[in-house]
């Protein structure tokens, strides 16, 4: 079985993932941010918020179809194509960056879609031996006009938020987050 081609040249990749670009993408990212206080501790609440695919899916995300191209001094990228709310969107994902279980992040630097680039990140911190401070922050940069783009991120950040939430009264009482989604 073959693998599928990597939907962009090698090139347009390249340019999508270059230094000076991401840098002049982070400068000109606007950022949403919320949090929620969730039952349990950080250690406690990770392996559930951690597991990216599964709050994807519970807020709506279609599964991704990811092509990996391997580079010939030992690196691979990844390319990522899926549908959010409707719409087509296909991006260049660069590794996440985790230190369990403060946080995590994940930058995409989008070929499709309404967005060009978007870090997502969750960070945990003890608020009480009981209760977690979990700040969900999205950092974009969009086709949109900036108004329009901050209420459908605004609106993505809420879905999250809710999901923290419900998550953390699962595992406050006991039951298994997967199977309280069932």
């Amino acid at each position: 079985m073959t693998e599928p081609a990597y939907p962009l040249t090698e090139q347009e990749a390249e340019t999508l993932r270059s230094a000076s670009r991401l840098e002049s993408l982070r400068r000109e990212a606007q950022v949403l941010s919320q949090s929620v206080l969730v039952p349990g501790s950080p250690a406690q609440l990770w392996p559930v918020l951690a597991y990216t695919d599964f709050l994807n899916q519970k807020v709506g995300m279609q599964a991704t179809q990811n092509t990996y191209l391997t580079r010939n001094y030992g690196s691979t990228w990844m390319h990522a194509q899926t549908k959010n709310s409707g719409l087509a969107v296909a991006y260049e994902e660069l590794p996440y960056e985790w230190s369990a279980p403060d946080y995590y992040h994940v930058e995409r630097i989008h070929s499709k879609g309404p967005l060009k680039y978007l870090r997502f990140g969750v960070q945990m911190q003890a608020h009480t031996a009981e209760q977690t401070q979990v700040v969900c922050e999205i950092r974009f940069v969009s086709h949109l006009p900036t108004p329009i783009a901050k209420l459908l991120v605004g609106k993505e950040i809420e879905k999250f938020i809710q999901l923290f939430r419900e998550l953390g009264l699962l595992l406050a009482s006991g039951t298994p987050p997967a199977q309280g989604f069932l």
